[in-house]
């Protein structure tokens, strides 16, 4: 049986975090099943874009909009058949 903390996270439909200085983007938001929104602009993390996040088969929008990632933009993103909104500028 899943901890209360588990079940709550596999709910999770929208993760947003705007103007904040995060470091990596964590690969871990990767197993959130139902994320649909994923949104960390303007928050200059450091790193690459994870692969995992192309295992998100919900998400409907990802803003990684003004930061300074760098590296190649993952192939397993192209899994992300219900992606309707992609800003990576």
């Amino acid at each position: 049986m899943p901890t209360p903390s588990e079940t709550v996270t596999a709910e999770l439909v929208l993760v947003q975090a705007e103007r904040f200085q995060l470091g990596p983007i964590p690969p871990e938001l990767g197993t959130l099943r139902k994320l649909n929104t994923l949104s960390f602009f303007r928050n200059q993390p450091t790193g690459h874009i994870p692969p995992q996040l192309g295992n998100l088969s919900a998400l409907v929008q990802l803003n990684l909009r003004w930061n300074k990632l760098d590296g190649h933009i993952p192939p397993k993103l192209g899994n992300l058949s219900a992606l309707e909104h992609l800003n990576l500028g």
